[in-house]
């Protein structure tokens, strides 16, 4: 059943994504500084003029919950590869919104790339669950890899899923 849409971001975004993108629950597993509310409307700008960045809507009410983000893979080179990064809203977490999300941005990303990396934070036990069952690989574990929201270090687990 199909209870999201994938969308382009549309300028008046920046004020949805506001408490998600800068909640504490998304700040505390991603690499992100929190943003004020002229870098947020920059950043949706940007987002918006991007093919590699989706929004994720709940169609049931047209909520804003989340993004997913496909870009470089900062860790290959001169392969036809890229990297995803994702972020989902508190109150929808541990529904199936991001697999359902990710099954479909991975599907389109594979129609362009012939591998696709992603990153989680070994403490981040849920999205690392998420990519093992859309069938990513573990490849290695970055220990004390990143400096993160309230100063905390993390291990960072490296992921692949090729086509």
């Amino acid at each position: 059943m199909k209870r999201i849409r994938l969308r382009r971001a549309r300028a008046k975004d920046w004020q949805a994504i506001k408490p998600i993108r800068n909640s504490a629950f998304v700040l505390a597993y991603n690499c992100m500084q929190e943003l004020n509310d002229k870098q947020l409307e920059e950043m949706v700008s940007q987002d918006a003029q991007s093919a590699n960045v989706w929004y994720i809507e709940r169609l049931i009410d047209g909520s804003l919950i989340g993004a997913i983000y496909a870009g470089e893979d900062s860790l290959r080179f001169g392969v036809n590869s890229c990297e995803i990064s994702y972020y989902l809203g508190e109150a929808y977490s541990h529904q199936g919104y991001m697999s359902e999300a990710l099954e479909e941005v991975i599907r389109q990303l594979f129609e362009r790339y012939d591998c696709i990396s992603a990153r989680a934070f070994k403490d981040n036990e849920v999205s690392c669950r998420l990519l093992e069952r859309l069938g990513f690989q573990l490849e290695g574990i970055l220990t004390q890899a990143i400096r993160g929201y309230g100063n905390k270090v993390h291990d960072d687990c490296l992921y692949v899923l090729k086509k």
